[in-house]
């Protein structure tokens, strides 16, 4: 690529493409572990259980951890089953659109409800 053609004068070009995958490996391990833990923080908020964090020892949380290894083998499932990436970030892509209006009538529900004080709430 680009990357590895733009740096292979100077470590040569076989390095330079294994640098560049590296990264690019590195990358999308951060990525996982990200996406994940986004994961898994708002569904042990839904479910109401407290909120953990990676300084818990996993017997301090385990729905925390659980639910982690769980969100982990749900995507170690789907690329055995070999789902195609396309469809699934169609179907991702197309739920987001469904579920949008769902959450922008819940955040109006908020901003104008009892839940807020009434110097904070939404008027007009």
């Amino acid at each position: 690529g680009d990357i590895a053609d733009a740096i292979a004068p100077v470590l040569g070009a076989r390095l330079a493409r294994v640098i560049v995958s590296l990264g690019f490996g590195g990358s999308c391990l951060c990525a996982t572990f990200v996406v994940s833990l986004a994961a898994v923080w708002s569904i042990c908020e839904a479910t109401g259980h407290e909120l953990s964090s990676l300084d818990e020892p996993p017997m301090r949380a385990p729905h925390f951890y659980g639910t982690f290894v769980a969100i982990i083998g749900a995507g170690i499932l789907l690329q055995l089953a070999r789902v195609g990436t396309v469809h699934l970030s169609l179907m991702v892509i197309l739920s987001d659109g469904l579920l949008v209006p769902l959450a922008i009538g819940f955040v109006y529900l908020l901003a104008s409800g009892d839940a807020l004080p009434p110097e904070v709430r939404l008027r007009g």
